[in-house]
This record gives C-alpha cells, sequence and structure tokens, in this order.
C-alpha cells in the first residue's frame, strides 16, 4: 500500500516538473537567452515509515561549460525501495557575457517581490510540513537566472579552477579604481613630502609602510587560502613597488652604511625599528613574487585556467612588459621621454662643470648628482618623482586593461577606506600648497620664460623662525665642502640655491 502511493505521488510530482519545464521552455523561446532541461534521477532509499517531499536546495556549482546548475531535490525523509522520488534539476546556460550586479541582488533577495528561500522552514531535516511538497513561483525565480550580470556575479563568487570562460573575475579589494587611484595619490604626495617637507617625513614613512605592508600581507593570506589569482597577485606586487619604497630602502642602506640623508629623523642613529620594517618588507616582496612565477603544478592560484588562456602562464612578464612598451609600441612618446631627460641633464652639466669636477675627479657621480639637483630642484622632481611614478601608473593600467578590464568602482567597505586613506596626504599637500607655488615659480626654466633671472621669490619668503637646512647640499658627503668653487662655478649661471625645506641625497 506504501509503495503504491509513494510511486502515485512521484508520478504526480513528474507531471508537475514537466509542466514547470515546459513553461520554462516557453521563456527560454521568448527571451532566447536561457537553457532549462529537466532531469529525473532516484536518490537511494530505504524503509522507515510514511514519506514527505521537502524542497531542498543544494549549493551551486559553476562548471567549465558556462552553466550554472542550481540541484533542488524533491526527497523523500524516510524513503522506500520502489519509490520513485525524483530529483529537479535545472542547468541554466547564459551565453551574454558582460557582467556584474543584480545577480547580488536576486542572490541576496534585495528585491520586494523575493523570498529566498521560499519555504525557509523546509530547509532542514525533520521537516514533515505539506506546504514544503509544492513549488513557489519564487522558487521558480530564484532558479531561473535570467540576467547575464546576475549570472556572472555568481560565477566570480567562487570561480571554477578549470575554467576561463569569462577572463579574470574582479576583485575590487586590490585592482579596483577606488584602489589604484587611493595608492597612487598616497604614494605620490608622500614622495613630494618626503622630497621637500622634511618635517612631514615621518608621518609621509609611516602612511607609505602601512600601505606596503596592508597590500603584501593581505597577499599573501589570500595566496595562501588559494583566494587570490596570479594577476591581482602581481598588482599587488607592483602596486607595493612603488617609487617612494625603491626610495626607502635605497635610504635604509645608506643610512647603515653611514651617509647622510633626508630621512635621518626616520632611519637615523637609534631608529632600528623603522630601518627593520623597510628591509622586513623587501623577502616579503620577494616570496609573493616567488609564489606568483611558480607552475600551476607546484602551487594553484585561484582562476589557474586563465593564467594559460590568457597569459599563457607568463602572467609576470607579460604585466611588467608595459615597463618597455614606450620604446617598443609607441617609439615617439619613448623618444621624448629619454630626450628631455638627456636634455636636462646635459645643459645642467655643462653650466656647473666648474663645480663639478672642481677637485679634478674623473667621475665624480655622487658630487655631480647633489650639484645638479640642489641647483636645479626641477631636474631632481622630474628624474625621481614624475617620470618613474608615469611608468609606474602606466604598467598598472594597461595591465588592468589588458587582463581585467571588468574592474569598476563600488561603494564597499574596502573601496571607500582606500578613499578615506587618501585625505591626511591631501591636507598636508594643501598645506605645503603656498611653498609649492613659490617653488614653482623659482625654477630656472619658469625663470627664464618669466625674464626673472635674479629675482627668486622663495628666498625673500623666509618665514620668521624658519631654520637653514640641517645639513647643506654641499655638505652631504665629507671632504665635498668646496663653497668658493661652488661660488665659482655658480656665478653667472644661477642664483644660490633656493630649496623648499631641507634637501638631501
Amino acid at each position: 500500500m506504501f509503495d503504491q502511493n509513494c510511486q502515485i505521488r512521484g508520478q504526480a510530482f513528474t507531471w508537475m516538473c514537466l509542466f514547470v519545464h515546459v513553461l520554462l521552455v516557453f521563456h527560454h523561446r521568448r527571451e532566447d537567452k536561457n537553457d532549462f532541461s529537466c532531469s529525473w534521477s532516484h536518490p537511494v532509499q530505504d524503509k522507515r515509515g510514511p514519506a514527505r517531499l521537502p524542497w531542498r536546495c543544494r549549493n551551486l556549482t559553476a562548471v567549465s561549460s558556462r552553466r550554472l546548475y542550481w540541484t533542488c531535490y524533491a526527497t523523500p525523509l524516510i524513503r522506500y525501495p520502489s519509490a520513485p522520488w525524483p530529483v529537479l534539476k535545472y542547468n541554466a546556460h547564459v551565453s551574454n557575457t558582460s557582467a556584474r550586479r543584480k545577480m547580488a541582488q536576486i542572490f541576496h533577495g534585495s528585491p520586494t517581490d523575493l523570498q529566498l528561500p521560499p519555504h525557509p522552514s523546509c530547509f532542514g531535516s525533520g521537516n514533515m510540513s505539506s506546504v514544503c511538497e509544492v513549488p513557489t513561483v519564487a522558487m521558480m525565480t530564484f532558479l531561473n537566472i535570467t540576467n547575464s550580470s546576475a549570472y556572472l556575479d555568481v560565477y566570480c563568487n567562487n570561480p571554477p579552477a578549470d575554467s576561463c570562460a569569462f577572463g579574470y573575475c574582479p576583485n575590487s579589494d586590490v585592482a579596483s579604481p577606488a584602489v589604484r587611484y587611493s595608492t597612487y595619490f598616497t604614494s605620490i604626495v608622500s614622495a613630494i613630502l618626503t622630497l621637500y617637507s622634511p618635517e612631514e617625513a615621518i608621518s609621509s614613512f609611516y602612511a607609505q609602510l602601512l600601505n606596503i605592508y596592508s597590500l603584501v600581507v593581505a597577499a599573501i593570506i589570500s595566496i595562501a587560502g588559494h583566494n587570490l589569482t596570479k594577476m591581482h597577485s602581481v598588482v599587488v606586487l607592483t602596486l607595493a613597488a612603488s617609487p617612494l619604497s625603491l626610495y626607502l630602502v635605497f635610504y635604509v642602506c645608506r643610512e647603515m652604511l653611514g651617509r647622510q640623508t633626508r630621512l635621518k629623523s626616520v632611519f637615523g642613529s637609534g631608529q632600528y625599528l623603522n630601518r627593520a620594517l623597510v628591509l622586513l618588507a623587501v623577502p616579503l616582496w620577494f616570496s609573493v613574487l616567488v609564489f606568483t612565477t611558480l607552475p600551476t603544478v607546484t602551487w594553484e592560484f585561484q582562476q589557474a585556467a586563465c593564467d594559460s588562456v590568457i597569459a599563457e602562464n607568463h602572467i609576470a612578464s607579460l604585466f611588467f612588459m608595459p615597463f618597455i612598451v614606450f620604446f617598443a609600441v609607441y617609439p615617439e612618446i619613448g623618444a621624448i621621454i629619454v630626450a628631455s631627460l638627456l636634455l636636462m641633464w646635459v645643459v645642467a652639466i655643462f653650466r656647473l662643470r666648474k663645480v663639478i669636477w672642481a677637485k679634478n675627479k674623473i667621475l665624480p657621480i655622487g658630487r655631480l648628482w647633489r650639484k645638479v639637483v640642489n641647483q636645479y630642484p626641477f631636474i631632481q622632481f622630474y628624474s625621481v618623482i614624475a617620470v618613474p611614478s608615469a611608468f609606474w601608473m602606466f604598467n598598472v593600467e594597461v595591465g588592468i586593461r589588458d587582463l581585467s578590464p571588468r574592474e569598476q568602482f563600488e561603494a564597499t567597505y574596502g573601496q571607500l577606506l582606500a578613499i578615506f586613506v587618501t585625505i591626511p596626504p591631501f591636507i598636508s599637500l594643501c598645506m605645503l600648497g603656498p611653498d609649492l607655488a613659490f617653488w614653482f615659480a623659482d625654477l630656472a626654466w619658469v625663470r627664464l620664460l618669466t625674464g626673472r633671472h635674479l629675482k627668486p621669490y622663495l628666498s625673500k619668503r623666509k618665514k620668521p623662525g624658519q631654520q637653514e637646512s640641517v645639513l647643506p647640499m654641499e655638505k652631504m658627503f665629507k671632504g665635498d665642502e668646496d663653497p668658493e668653487a661652488s661660488r665659482e662655478g655658480l656665478a653667472g649661471s644661477e642664483t644660490p640655491p633656493v630649496v623648499l625645506g631641507a634637501i638631501y641625497t
């Protein structure tokens, strides 16, 4: 008797499933977007008493054939050997490759007409309610993923390792525009403050150090959990290796060798913790780089299939290729950059040749650098900040444009936090604004264009109580003091060196 009742109920449910399938096929033909199918199977059954048919939805599974499998089982709590309990499986196929938001609304139940799941009480064991036996419209809507953007959102929630049907999934916490532009702004402004405002050196140092460790440590944790793609790992490496980060390592090495730097207040005598934090970041950075270059058989990153499909397993080298794109793809732009650097340095060295070679050394590299950047601060700015930062930003932007074009801004916690991180350096830059204006007006080429050859603004604008440079540029290295030669070489060419704050090499 029980077997007969179970067969009747199973057949009734079969007809219901076929009816739903017809509706879905009609919807598919009308929308021409999705492909739904209904399949049946017989789960394991046993003899334990009366049966119920509660709906049970299992996890969403993404596979390489671009299909999402939502599997909802109409299974008896207590099964019988001959009961044909069906398993209803919807295979939703979406061919459109555009992606983003609406799946989050469907998946999290934002729309008011959806209830997810339709019968919360039906999920779990031990439920005997008859309402769980009937599929609802909300459940059909829940299973019917008709929006390509919604589909890709769920696909990227847990992307498969063997599929790269839609390219790299976006990672807003690493490569979104808010994170990238915040990193650019913070690093460049911190470099400017370090160069031209020594009193801001300590705050700029800690801001940059926090930026480096937040990127690298978060990447290490994500790599350990296989939750980061190789492409985003390289983005982290590139963002962390800003020009200012390289300068910090350079300054630490100089301080350890007993040389004077503008960051003496940060890396000077007794500042062992600051030195250690900078030096520790170097092996951490290289450890991420080593893991990124490992083959997939050694360490599997997220979406490993995309590394071979998009970058042919050379993701790191491909991402760093934009460093030479100026010279390979845009030779005119590369030629302009190189020519501008050479022209400025050749003219500056020619005008200061008597000062540079006052001690008759064949190639005084250190003295040459100090004299040139002290006399022409714009050359220092252009060579140390402008050109390296431009290459750095260009490298990141071109790499993301080619490998992950779907990165976009969303008002998430991480991206909003990245935006607010820019506020302190922005305030410091605004406070330095008036001095920067006078600094710009006193540049040699600006005075040449305006006809103010011997009228520097900044030298007349010394604030009451303002101290001179703690260590003049001419005294940066022992044995380089040569004021007579300096005055001789500077006579008739430029006014005495005027800098914004203490300028050290």
